[in-house]
């Protein structure tokens, strides 16, 4: 259970949903979602039997990383962390962290059906295989899917480096942050569903994070994760790329423009329209990865087809985004809000950090 020091991964796999518990948050711990384009943090409070935001910052990521994974080893996230390793903190705060695909590896294999003990030990000699350098030197979180109706268990795991982990956790560390806790993206995104009405229900639903350098595709329902893609070819940067050379901006106004203007509405502006122009490759990009999924999942897995899908990230904040995706998936989309009714527009880009904030909704 414990690959290094002040670092935590629980290797178990779910199989049934278990009870969700008032209040079931760390007490006091902050939220920290590492991602490719900025570093966002979240603070959540249990009162009035309803989660609040108590406190949220953003560090932009001001340079592209090449190699994110080395780069993150070599000291990405100490140079980051410099504005709050600057403040003298009386003591450290306890923190639990996100990591975004880019640092993990998805892998899944199937299995005879068994016992949960069974079927976590026969999963693990499988993923051996599929590691057989360097096993032994990951640090895997385990969870059963589905049965595959011939007599097989689905497993999904998700890994990362011992040593990727030890140097998050020492990064975190030097700027007065105890990490308690690190998780992957797809945990953590079905578990910011379950906080918010928009995901409860026991119909599966689909989350897409559209991050800064890649899109996560993830199946929730009853609150975990059932099923997950990678969209690799897909990410914000191109789109604010577009708007800086159609328009002849800087990354940085291109960015103001993308979030102040948005897409065209009821009403549409001029600039909404010159954003949509320049746009619309990437969000018909985004809506052909959408749909070849949802094909397959019609194919192979139809109880996974989602009832309606959720953004979050960077890009569901730009203004009537989500009408656009659902022009181009044919999906019912909606934006990720921690109160379900929209009404905080910063919502879907700290949802990850809220999630990672409040812990386990079940035990």
């Amino acid at each position: 259970m414990l690959r290094a020091q002040n670092f935590i991964v629980m290797i178990k796999l779910s199989t049934t949903r278990q009870h969700r518990r008032k209040g079931g948050t760390r007490r006091n711990t902050l939220g920290i979602d590492i991602g490719t384009g900025a570093i966002k943090m979240a603070r959540m409070v249990w009162q009035d039997e309803r989660w609040t935001v108590g406190n949220q910052l953003v560090l932009p990521i001001r340079t592209k990383p090449r190699d994110f994974p080395q780069e993150v080893c070599d000291g990405l996230l100490s140079e980051q962390l410099r504005p709050l390793q600057n403040r003298p903190l009386a003591q450290k705060h306890d923190c639990a962290c996100v990591l975004p695909m880019s640092l993990t590896e998805l892998r899944s294999v199937d299995v005879p059906v068994g016992t949960e003990s069974d079927v976590e030990q026969m999963a693990l000699e499988s993923l051996k295989d599929l590691y057989p350098d360097d096993f032994d030197d990951r640090i895997t979180r385990l969870w059963r899917q589905n049965e595959t109706g011939y007599d097989l268990a689905h497993v999904a795991s998700l890994s990362l480096p011992d040593i990727l982990g030890v140097r998050i956790v020492e990064q975190l560390s030097a700027a007065r942050l105890n990490c308690g806790a690190i998780d992957g993206l797809p945990f953590a995104l079905a578990r910011a569903a379950d906080m918010s009405p928009i995901g409860r229900g026991g119909q599966p639903i689909a989350l897409l994070d559209w991050g800064h350098t890649s899109v996560t595709f993830v199946v929730s329902r009853m609150g975990r994760p059932e099923f997950v893609r990678t969209f690799r070819d897909c990410g914000s940067h191109r789109s604010v790329d577009a708007i800086a050379q159609g328009l002849g901006l800087s990354h940085s106004d291109a960015l103001n423009v993308l979030t102040t203007f948005g897409l065209p509405g009821n009403r549409a502006a001029a600039v909404a329209q010159s954003v949509d122009s320049l746009i619309a490759p990437e969000l018909q990009r985004i809506g052909g990865e959408l749909r070849k999924t949802l094909l397959y999942l019609q194919r192979h897995v139809s109880s996974l087809i989602p009832s309606r899908l959720v953004l979050f990230g960077g890009m569901a904040t730009v203004p009537n985004v989500a009408g656009a995706v659902q022009a181009h998936s044919n999906v019912e989309t909606s934006v990720w809000s921690l109160t379900g009714d929209n009404s905080n527009r910063c919502d879907p880009l700290y949802a990850v950090a809220m999630a990672a904030s409040v812990g386990e909704l079940s035990q």
